[in-house]
């Protein structure tokens, strides 16, 4: 546990005495400076999220970037890869325990405890990441990023302190042709989250869970033929392209994703108001930098693995009406719980509000 490590400023007050061209012999010799020490806790940060690469990692850079130098070494933040710290799907349990102070976790790998956390992160319903900032944190007074914060702090003891929304895009990587998505049925996916596995099982295809760092070996060893994990930026910046031949350029099987930024709350209460002031700062301007630069980034990609080799595959007209039915399919399981009623209610609404549902 990273408790701050205790560091001394020493402030010396008071005016220096001038000293006499010649002394009187005797007399006092000038007083030495009076030091008072202060005590600062340097906060030490290593948090991670779900990939080592693309642009959740960047916003973490990107914040880190700017908080220390804004806390002029108070807090410093180093962007950790997945699995240094701790397994990636217990980053909200090692920050509740103190284990590590911050995270960005991702909800999608909560689906199984907390219902809401399942369809949080998803995009069903939300054509672009704009619409999901806009849904979750502006309509409704922010409704839907509190009803999340609310339940997540409410299980954990943590601060839910701020939320990464950007481009995603996510795609399909694979070593097999996928012309459409009748191919789907009989591949076998390296998949990461519940609302892409469950889609992709009621498909026909198989899926297993496995570390994002295991992807590339499961790949150039056949255990897997394709895989979900980000957009072609992502995939591009882990080295994918070297062991597929195969990605899905149109449709995107999800827009935009969120993660969450946590600090274990009894650290989070501990620190000064102008720190807390520095870090909420911070990250908001990781979250324009890292999703404004999405769309530029993630396009770039595209035009490096053409040029590479990668076959990109646009799927017929229609498949994607298959793919978003399976989805909402997927997603029936979680309407009973309260939380994720009223989520829903919320997407709803602001899919009305802005006419396009």
């Amino acid at each position: 546990m990273f408790r701050g490590k205790k560091i001394k400023y020493l402030m010396f007050m008071g005016l220096a005495l001038a000293l006499a061209s010649s002394l009187v012999a005797g007399a006092c010799a000038p007083a030495a400076p009076e030091e008072v020490a202060e005590e600062v806790e340097v906060y030490r940060w290593e948090p991670a999220v779900w990939i080592n690469a693309g642009t959740p990692y960047d916003y973490l850079v990107y914040f880190s970037e700017n908080v220390n130098a804004a806390s002029d070494g108070r807090i410093v933040s180093t962007p950790s890869l997945v699995g240094a710290v701790c397994p990636v799907e217990e980053h909200m349990e090692a920050v509740s325990a103190g284990t590590t102070q911050a995270m960005l976790p991702t909800p999608s790998y909560w689906a199984g405890k907390v219902p809401i956390a399942a369809v949080y992160n998803t995009s069903i319903g939300l054509p672009s990441w704009v619409h999901q900032a806009n849904c979750y944190e502006v309509f409704q007074d922010g409704r839907a990023f509190e009803l999340y914060s609310e339940v997540m702090e409410g299980i954990y003891n943590v601060e839910v302190i701020h939320e990464r929304i950007g481009p995603m895009n996510i795609i399909i990587s694979s070593s097999a042709p996928i012309d459409d998505i009748t191919f789907l049925d009989g591949m076998k996916f390296r998949c990461g989250d519940d609302h892409l596995a469950g889609p992709l099982n009621a498909l026909g295809a198989s899926t297993v869970w496995a570390p994002g760092s295991e992807i590339y070996t499961m790949l150039a060893t056949g255990v897997v033929d394709a895989f979900t994990y980000g957009s072609s930026y992502d995939h591009y910046g882990m080295g994918f392209h070297e062991v597929t031949s195969y990605w899905l350029y149109s449709p995107s099987i999800m827009p935009s994703a969120n993660e969450q930024f946590v600090v274990n709350r009894d650290v989070w209460n501990g620190m000064a108001d102008d720190l807390k002031a520095m870090v909420v700062t911070a990250l908001d301007a990781a979250q324009y930098r890292s999703a404004t630069e999405g769309d530029y980034l993630i396009a770039s990609a595209w035009k490096d693995v053409a040029a590479y080799g990668i076959e990109l595959v646009t799927w017929p007209e229609g498949d994607y009406a298959v793919w978003v039915a399976a989805q909402v399919e997927w997603m029936k399981q979680y309407e009973d719980d309260p939380a994720v009623a009223e989520f829903i209610q919320i997407v709803n609404d602001y899919g009305e509000f802005m006419g396009y549902l």
